[in-house]
């Protein structure tokens, strides 16, 4: 529960200051986000009924062609890839500026006047593999709850299973543009697994924050990304112990 509160507290904290706000910096996110959301619509519009028919006709028993709750489930999924594939292409495309306002942020709470060490390219490699990583994991235990969300009584687990699942691995992509700098690939997620309600509680308000039109893709990826650097470098003592 103190990984919960304290995510919490510090997103509204760092939402409404002003402390770590740097326009520059979140006026490209917000563009960025902005532009694949707009994507996203189109794509979901244009190609979402496609991906059904197309997973439709892969499936060998004609009963489930003819069902108008099987031809929902398999619209639903096809408009769920679509949405995992924005996701993860938005924690990329937005990682090397991402990556530079958490040093920025970390910089600030410690104090240090350090030139940043900042690459873009060291960001962006490392937003791939991370996020490569999460995309093909998550895509693997989201098919599978899906799955499980056509028997009956199962789905009523399978349902939050598919939100946590989402934000943890979401939650994951935002704490690593902090981590990238202190850990190596295998330490970051052993990080994670250990900070897990934390990342869950990170990733979720990342995926609540999408859904507001407009101002959710321009705040959400930098007030996130702040939270994250905050978290591990403000964190309960206990957690910073953990940490280091």
């Amino acid at each position: 529960m103190s990984q919960i509160f304290k995510v919490l507290s510090l997103f509204f904290q760092s939402l409404f200051s002003q402390k770590y706000r740097i326009g520059r910096f979140l006026l490209w996110t917000g563009l960025t986000g902005l532009l694949l959301m707009g994507i996203l619509v189109w794509a979901v519009w244009t190609f979402s009924t496609s991906i059904a028919a197309w997973l439709t006709d892969r499936i060998p028993y004609d009963w489930a062609k003819q069902s108008w709750l099987f031809s929902l489930v398999i619209t639903v999924f096809g408009v769920y890839i679509i949405y995992i594939v924005f996701r993860y292409l938005l924690l990329i495309l937005l990682s090397p500026v991402l990556s530079y306002v958490s040093e920025k942020t970390e910089n600030r709470i410690s104090g240090s006047k350090t030139p940043a060490r900042f690459s873009v390219w060291r960001a962006a490699s490392r937003s791939i593999r991370v996020n490569s990583r999460n995309l093909l994991r998550e895509s693997t235990v989201s098919f599978m709850l899906l799955l499980a969300g056509l028997v009956p009584f199962l789905n009523v687990f399978s349902m939050p299973a598919l939100v946590i699942t989402q934000a943890y691995f979401t939650g994951f992509g935002m704490m690593d543009y902090y981590l990238e700098r202190h850990f190596t690939f295998s330490e970051s997620v052993e990080k994670v697994r250990r900070h897990k309600w934390a990342s869950i509680t990170l990733g979720l308000l990342f995926i609540l924050f999408l859904m507001i039109p407009v101002i959710g893709p321009i705040m959400g990826p930098y007030t996130c990304a702040v939270t994250a650097t905050r978290y591990f470098c403000e964190g309960l003592p206990s957690e910073k112990a953990d940490i280091e």
